[in-house]
């Protein structure tokens, strides 16, 4: 019996069907795997992200502190007094070659009244130095002719009428030299000051006596020694018998100038208050100067005396 084999037909509609299917399942996989490709990247993103900078501890540094200003030490301007008797004195503004002359004057009636003087024809430009010679005479140590090239002794023997210059005597002589205030000229011989600048210089036979910036100091040429002590708001010096005797602005206790004496050679015994010239508030030049115990201050634009060598005024 011959057996007759049939192949299967498949409907069109089946064919269809089994292929819209196979579309579906492609479409859904790429989905799928879309997804999952940017949870990836999403992911790769997070574990790549640049880490949270670290919080490092600061080192603290204390601030410093910022030092309360001082004021400057007062610093005189130099001017020169010579008492010759407790009536009679001789002063002088200190004049600057190149500027204004210096102005000498004098004076016999206890300060009341000032007469100017003229050197002549050697007209001093700056003032050194005053020393007396007598009761009347004066000898002015400066700087004079053109350019200040001439520096010399002026001398009067007549009550500053007629004036002489003395070259020769000029290393008998101390003062400082304002073209180098760290050097003090004592008897013609240069000495390197322990104070600088030096800003006066008073001289008696046996030492020199120099003002500097809130201190003083002395020296004595036999024994080429110095001696300096502090003292603060210093204007001027004077010796006297027994050391020195300094006028002393922004003391404690003086409103004005105080007078203070201090001894031989400095540094040793502290300064002894002697007396306080209460109406001068603000000084900025002033000069001392001793004839027995007739002490002499020329503040300002006024001149005192004490006759109890500073303790009233």
């Amino acid at each position: 019996m011959a057996s007759t084999s049939r192949r299967r037909r498949v409907r069109p509609e089946a064919s269809a069907a089994r292929g819209a299917w196979v579309i579906a399942g492609v479409i859904a996989f790429l989905l799928v795997d879309v997804v999952l490709v940017v949870f990836a990247i999403s992911l790769n993103r997070s574990s790549g992200a640049a880490p949270e900078p670290e919080t490092l501890p600061t080192v603290g540094v204390e601030a410093s502190s910022t030092p309360t200003p001082t004021a400057p030490p007062v610093v005189p301007a130099p001017r020169f007094l010579v008492a010759t008797s407790p009536t009679s004195a001789w002063r002088s503004s200190p004049g600057e070659c190149g500027g204004a002359d210096a102005v000498l004057e004098s004076t016999t009636d206890g300060g009341a009244t000032w007469a100017p003087h003229s050197t002549g024809d050697d007209a001093v430009h700056e003032v050194l130095a005053l020393a007396p010679i007598d009761q009347t005479q004066v000898s002015v140590v400066g700087k004079a002719g053109d350019g200040c090239t001439t520096t010399s002794v002026f001398s009067s023997f007549t009550s500053g009428d007629f004036w002489q210059s003395y070259p020769e005597t000029l290393s008998s002589y101390s003062y400082v030299d304002p073209a180098d205030r760290a050097t003090l000229i004592v008897t013609g011989s240069a000495q390197a000051t322990p104070c600088s600048p030096a800003l006066q210089a008073v001289a008696t036979t046996d030492r020199v006596l120099a003002v500097c910036a809130g201190q003083v100091a002395e020296f004595i040429p036999s024994a080429q020694t110095w001696s300096t002590t502090d003292v603060p708001g210093v204007l001027a010096v004077t010796p006297t018998d027994t050391g020195s005797t300094v006028a002393v602005s922004g003391a404690e206790g003086c409103a004005g100038i105080a007078i203070e004496a201090l001894p031989s050679p400095l540094g040793g015994a502290p300064a002894t208050v002697l007396g306080c010239v209460a109406d001068e508030t603000s000084p900025l030049a002033a000069t001392l100067s001793q004839s027995g115990s007739t002490l002499w201050l020329w503040s300002g634009g006024t001149t005192r005396i004490s006759q109890d060598g500073g303790v009233t005024w």
